[in-house]
């Protein structure tokens, strides 16, 4: 079962929090003021995440040692668009979505702490051809943060062809985006999981039925 967020764990966060902020570097200068980036590459063995823009607060959170990061995975059955979709069709895909959080060698105790922290998963349809109109039947779902764990959540994606489609077995297609935000420290002053967003495509042929 789920294990919700217990309070008594925001005072060792909190204690984590102070860490961090007295490891910020200020920036002074030689940083672009509009460039937008989540990392500066430093080495192959640092990296350093930026809490927004570049220049836009002022600060930088010290090297990442602990690593964690949400991670998406999104499957569904080819054959449910093998069959052509005819004009005036509406056609079901069943999608499964996958999600866990990876981590580093110095993340399992920082992942422990944040067990029960809900996070929020977002689907968007991105582009479809203009006979087409797609939509999914829930696209926002509510994850929660586990260690060492893969969850599952299931969603459906339909398909309708208008019936001034070309039906002459066109390729159709269906892109879209599933994103998870950053999960944020106290008072928003650094990342504590980094987010993650991945983009996919149904593809489907427009066509009479029996060829």
């Amino acid at each position: 079962m789920k294990k919700y967020f217990q309070p008594g764990k925001k005072l060792i966060i909190g204690c984590f929090a102070l860490f961090f902020i007295t490891s910020l570097i200020p920036v002074t200068e030689g940083l672009p003021i509009e460039q937008e980036d989540s990392s500066i590459e430093t080495n192959d063995s640092e990296r350093i995440y930026l809490s927004g823009a570049i220049g836009e607060n002022g600060w930088i959170i010290g090297p990442q040692i602990f690593h964690l990061q949400f991670a998406l995975t999104i499957s569904w059955q080819g054959n449910a668009t093998h069959t052509p979709i005819s004009n005036g069709e509406t056609r079901q895909v069943n999608i499964t979505i996958g999600y866990t959080v990876t981590r580093g060698a110095f993340g399992k105790f920082l992942l422990r702490l944040l067990e029960g922290r809900s996070f929020t998963i977002r689907l968007s349809i991105e582009d479809t051809p203009e006979w087409c109109e797609p939509w999914f039947t829930q696209e926002n779902f509510t994850g929660v943060v586990q260690l060492d764990e893969n969850e599952h959540t299931t969603t459906s994606l339909f398909i309708h062809v208008n019936d001034d489609a070309p039906n002459d077995y066109s390729q159709g297609w269906v892109k879209a985006h599933a994103w998870i935000e950053d999960l944020k420290g106290p008072f928003r002053i650094f990342t504590l999981i980094l987010g993650y967003e991945k983009q996919f495509t149904i593809s489907f042929v427009n066509g009479p039925h029996g060829r």
